[in-house]
């Protein structure tokens, strides 16, 4: 009796199905690998773009209660952002929220909430203290 070294057809066949099935398995998780990191990527640019924008109110001045929307501008396409400002019980305390939302749909990304401290003007005015013309009478102060 002669044995013949080498693989029959079964084993052939059972080798390239467990190939197969990992070559599957590996191209899924690669495509899931790809998916997070775009997500992750979206919400790492969202929160950037919501930090900007709350400097941008922070930096504007006076603080002042309302709502307000709009887009970042070239470079930003499909980008948008909502801002609500709201006051507290606390003069001078207002909540603020910043939510970035991605087109076409319109899905809020990220939203940012913090609170934000406009300090009312302290004690009398200048003018009417007697002081320098030109100073302001209101209860906020100025901003650079």
């Amino acid at each position: 009796m002669s044995r013949r070294s080498g693989f029959s057809l079964v084993e052939a066949l059972v080798s390239l199905l467990i190939l197969g099935v990992g070559i599957v398995g590996i191209s899924q998780g690669l495509a899931v690998a790809y998916g997070s990191s775009r997500a992750a990527e979206s919400r790492t640019a969202a929160a950037l773009l919501a930090s900007a924008r709350l400097e941008l109110v922070r930096a504007e001045g006076t603080i002042v209660a309302g709502e307000d929307e709009g887009d970042f501008g070239a470079g930003y396409d499909g980008w948008t952002w909502k801002e609500r400002i709201t006051e507290t019980s606390i003069e001078g305390l207002h909540e603020v929220a910043v939510s970035v939302h991605r087109a076409p749909a319109g899905e809020k990304v990220y939203e940012l909430r913090t609170l934000l401290y406009d300090m009312p003007w302290l004690g009398a005015s200048t003018s009417e203290a007697g002081g320098a013309s030109g100073a302001r009478g209101d209860s906020r102060r100025e901003r650079p």
